[in-house]
């Protein structure tokens, strides 16, 4: 399933583009706790969007597959018991003259029965959780 979205950040391209290998800078992020990278260099956590039903928390890998000038690539897989979701997110950074427009694009697939709560409800709520990860992501990186 794709979802897309975006948003006005007042953090500078650069900022935003450094902040997904950063796990220090990452551990600010209010949905993102107990962050450590392994030995291949992902970073493995647990996500808890407050946008979905309360006390939901996956255990998530995060790897950055790749980051240039104007774009990043991630990709997530994600688990709360028996639901299973693997994340591919590219967000684009944008200068504009107050900071940068980010735009992002996800291929979504739910596994388990998560998948079957319909598309519909599923495209709303994995929209929700990433938009607040990621505006959360660029608070902290304009800090």
């Amino acid at each position: 399933m794709k979802v897309d979205g975006g948003f006005s950040s007042p953090a500078a391209p650069t900022a935003l583009r450094t902040l997904g290998t950063d796990r220090d800078r990452l551990g600010d992020v209010r949905t993102l706790s107990d962050l450590e990278v392994d030995g291949d260099g992902a970073i493995r956590g647990r996500f808890a969007p407050q946008s979905l039903f309360a006390g939901t928390t996956f255990d998530v890998v995060i790897r950055t597959v790749r980051v240039d000038g104007e774009s990043a690539e991630l990709h997530v897989s994600g688990r709360h018991g028996p639901h299973l979701v693997d994340v591919t997110l590219k967000i684009g950074f944008a200068a504009t003259g107050t900071g940068t427009r980010v735009t992002w694009a996800a291929d979504v697939t739910a596994r388990g029965p998560l998948a079957s709560i319909g598309q519909r409800v599923l495209h709303d709520l994995a929209a929700r959780a990433i938009g607040e990860v990621l505006h959360q992501a660029a608070a902290v990186a304009h800090a």
